[in-house]
């Protein structure tokens, strides 16, 4: 009878154990704006295309880091957005879409501020403050500091350059 407690007792375990990410918890455009603003939490944006070779390599090394995932889903309100759908967008009481004959979705020109390639990261540290954009393709090592300068508020306090002279990086 023991045994069969100690069964069910390890069997529990087994099932109550939470498989990791495969990739950040990505939210709608709609969601991240209302974490920002309720939350004051920062939102980045994963700005990709469905043909872009260099977004589908970092969307299978960047976004799959598991120090990534973790850190993003802990400090971040994370948006996975392909700028050639066709999804309707609100932001900032705006209404935003592809437009019929273009191949840019309006939002990823709005939040891009015009200036896209792919991909492209884009950081809102707070409400009011000017997206942050980063073009191309990042390594988790070389996205680490980014996310944590950011991330940790370092922004607030001194430039990126002497944000990273005594950063050291963890990630691989």
């Amino acid at each position: 009878m023991q045994s069969i407690n100690l069964l069910i007792l390890l069997l529990g375990m087994v099932f109550q154990h939470k498989a990791p990410e495969k990739y950040p918890e990505w939210v709608s455009p709609e969601a991240a704006e209302n974490i920002l603003l309720t939350e004051n939490k920062p939102v980045i944006f994963n700005i990709y295309t469905n043909w872009c070779g260099w977004c589908k390599l970092m969307d299978k090394k960047t976004w799959r880091s598991p120090e990534l995932i973790s850190y993003v889903n802990e400090k971040f309100a994370a948006v996975k957005f392909n700028a050639e759908g066709n999804a309707l967008v609100k932001w900032s009481n705006r209404e935003f879409i592809l437009q019929k004959g273009k191949r840019t979705h309006d939002f990823a020109l709005y939040i891009s501020g015009g200036r896209l390639s792919y991909p492209t990261l884009i950081i809102i540290p707070a409400a009011g403050i000017e997206p942050q954009i980063i073009p191309g393709y990042l390594t988790p090592g070389e996205i680490e500091p980014v996310l944590k300068y950011f991330g940790e508020g370092y922004w607030k306090k001194e430039d990126y350059a002497s944000f990273l002279k005594r950063f050291k990086n963890s990630w691989k």
